[in-house]
C-alpha cells in the first residue's frame, strides 16, 4: 500500500537514519502490515550515487542500485477494548488500506470481521475506532472506498459476503452475497458508477452487482468453464488507463493475464451525478 508522498516528514522518523545518504530526492513511502498487524511505513530514497559491490548494511540494495528502503517508523495495531474486554488483545491481520482522501487514517482488516480505524498520530480523533458485523466473526479478505463517495466503504468476507459502511458508522449499511458459501476473494467498486460493485469468489465466478436495482441478487454472473479460473483481478480507471472509460485486468491460474477496456453508457457528469444521488439515497 503506498501511502502520501507528502507527508515524508510526518512519520515520527529518526532523522540519523538519512544523516549517512547522499540522495538526490525523498520520493514516496510503502506501508506494509504483517498477521500480527505490525504496520511499518518504509521511505524510497534514490541514492545520488551507485555503488557496484552493493551494500553490507541494506540487504535491499542490488549492486549498481539507487534505490534504497527505508524504515522510518513501526506502529502496533490493537483491538479496540469496546470490542474485546481484553485490553491490548492483539490482532491477527489480513489486510492494511489507507484513506482515499484522509491520508493519515487507515484501515486493517482481521480475521475474525473486525475492520480496525486508526490514525498514523494519536492526536488525531477516531470514531469509531471497529467496524464489524454484529454477532458475525468471518475472515475480511477484501476492501474498498467508493471512487465517488470516499465516505462509503465495501468489505468483503471469506464467507461470500460483501458489507456495505459509512466511515461514521461502526455496523454496515447493507450486506449481500453468501448464497454460494464460496470465499470471496476480491470485491471492488465501478470506476464509472457509483453504485456498481465488481466481485470475485474463489470458484471464479465474477459478479456485478447494481446497489441501487438489486441489494440480493447480481445482475451478471460468470462462471468459468475450464480450468484455468480468475484469480484475481483489478480496475484501473480512466484517469491512468489508456482506454477511454478506464480498464479491468484478470490474473488467470495458469499465471496469464488479460487486460479488458470498459465500456460506459452514460460518462455524462449529469448521468454519474443522478446515479450517485440515487445511490447515496439507497444506503
Amino acid at each position: 500500500t503506498i501511502s502520501n508522498p507528502k507527508n515524508v516528514t510526518e512519520t515520527g522518523r529518526n532523522a540519523s537514519l538519512f544523516d549517512d545518504i547522499s540522495m538526490t530526492s525523498l520520493t514516496f513511502q510503502v506501508a506494509t502490515t504483517d498477521l500480527q498487524g505490525v504496520i511499518n511505513i518504509w521511505v524510497v530514497v534514490e541514492v545520488s550515487c551507485s555503488d557496484m559491490i552493493g551494500s553490507l548494511t541494506d540487504v535491499g540494495m542490488t549492486p549498481g542500485a539507487r534505490i534504497k528502503l527505508i524504515r522510518a517508523t513501526s506502529i502496533s495495531v490493537l483491538t479496540p477494548s469496546k470490542v474485546n474486554p481484553k485490553l491490548n488483545s492483539k490482532i491477527s491481520a489480513t489486510l492494511l488500506k489507507f484513506h482515499p482522501t484522509h491520508f493519515k487514517h487507515y484501515y486493517i482488516g482481521t480475521e475474525d470481521g473486525m475492520i480496525i480505524h486508526e490514525a498514523r498520530h494519536a492526536t488525531e480523533s477516531v470514531t469509531p475506532h471497529c467496524h464489524m458485523v454484529r454477532g458475525h466473526n468471518s475472515c475480511v479478505t477484501s476492501l474498498d472506498f467508493n471512487p465517488f463517495n470516499s465516505e462509503v466503504f465495501v468489505v468483503g468476507y471469506i464467507s461470500g459476503e460483501f458489507a456495505v459502511y459509512n466511515r461514521d458508522i461502526q455496523t454496515p449499511l447493507l450486506m449481500c452475497g453468501g448464497e454460494e458459501i464460496v470465499p470471496l476473494v476480491r470485491v471492488m467498486w465501478s470506476p464509472l458508477h457509483p453504485s456498481i460493485l465488481y466481485t470475485l469468489l474463489g470458484n471464479g465466478t465474477m459478479g456485478v452487482w447494481d446497489l441501487t436495482a438489486d441489494r440480493h441478487n447480481a445482475i451478471s454472473l460468470e462462471t468459468p468453464v475450464c480450468e484455468n479460473k480468475i484469480i484475481d483481478f483489478n480496475l484501473v480507471p480512466e484517469r491512468v488507463s489508456s482506454c477511454p472509460h478506464g480498464e479491468i485486468l484478470f490474473c488467470h491460474s495458469d499465471g496469464s493475464c488479460e487486460i479488458h477496456g470498459l465500456e460506459c453508457d452514460s460518462s455524462s457528469s449529469e448521468g454519474v451525478t443522478s446515479e450517485l444521488e440515487s445511490f447515496n439515497t439507497s444506503v
